[in-house]
């Protein structure tokens, strides 16, 4: 009970935050806290796929830990996906199958979108934000494939991994 008086407390004081930003004069600021807040709150509702006897399954488990912490797509794809030099480990991919059935089912493509296009940019940058040479993207996209195909082949469709195959 105290926990979530906390968490609510939390969640009223960033409600403030946004609306005092508007107030001088900071919308772009306001947006991004709403849109932070919202799509964590929108992400932990749909995203709680338990078995038979309530208990959550192992996608639902990773997607709960994710949804507790992740706040952005990016979030999301940096706790669900290792590096594109890493393996999966369990419940990955069924955890992105469960988000983008959840997505497609209420309506919010363009929040699958934005998790497909992290993933993207996880790959095509390095730490500090910078774009990889060719050489190196080619290495991260070939890792990927090798390491991550099941989870690309969640993300993207065969044309789009085309693509990306060819770049």
């Amino acid at each position: 009970i105290a926990a979530k008086a906390v968490y609510n407390g939390f969640n009223k004081w960033i409600d403030d935050l946004a609306d005092n930003a508007l107030l001088v004069g900071q919308a772009d600021t306001a947006a991004a806290l709403k849109t932070a807040r919202g799509f964590t709150r929108d992400m932990k509702s749909l995203l709680a796929p338990t078995d038979a006897s309530g208990k959550l399954t192992p996608a639902g488990r990773r997607l709960d830990t994710v949804f507790n912490k992740a706040d952005s797509p990016e979030a999301v794809v940096d706790a669900l996906i290792p590096t594109p030099a890493n393996k999966l480990r369990p419940g990955d991919v069924d955890a992105l199958e469960h988000m983008k059935d959840l997505l497609a089912k209420n309506g919010a493509p363009e929040a699958w979108d934005d998790v497909r296009l992290a993933y993207w940019v996880k790959m095509a940058q390095n730490d500090k934000g910078q774009i990889l040479s060719p050489k190196l993207l080619q290495n991260r996209i070939d890792a990927a494939f090798e390491n991550q195909r099941s989870a690309i082949d969640v993300l993207f469709s065969k044309d789009e991994q085309s693509l990306m195959q060819r770049l």
